[in-house]
C-alpha cells in the first residue's frame, strides 16, 4: 500500500494509468485468496489444480500486466504538453 501511495505522488510524474494498473493488482490478490480457499474446501485441491479457478485468477493477473504495460507506454501529462 505504501508503494501505491508513493506511486501516485505528483513528484513521480507517473501516468495515472500505471497507478490504476498496480491498484488492479490488489484485485488479483483479493480474488486469488478466496479462490484458493474455495479450491481447498470444495475440491480438496490447491488452486493450481482447479483449472477454472486458476484460469480466472490468472486472467486477473494478465489484465493487471496489460494495464501496467500500457500505462508505462503512455506519455505523462508533462510529455503531452511538450508536443
Amino acid at each position: 500500500l505504501g508503494f501505491l501511495y508513493l506511486l501516485q505522488l505528483q513528484e513521480n510524474k507517473m501516468n495515472p494509468a500505471v497507478n490504476f494498473g498496480f491498484q488492479f493488482l490488489l484485485l488479483f490478490v483479493f480474488g486469488s485468496i478466496p479462490a484458493s480457499v474455495v479450491a481447498m474446501n470444495q475440491f480438496g485441491l490447491s488452486l493450481s489444480d482447479v483449472d477454472w479457478l486458476h484460469g480466472s485468477a490468472e486472467g486477473l493477473l494478465t489484465v493487471t500486466n496489460l494495464l501496467v504495460v500500457l500505462g508505462l507506454r503512455l506519455p505523462t501529462a508533462e510529455e503531452q504538453g511538450r508536443d
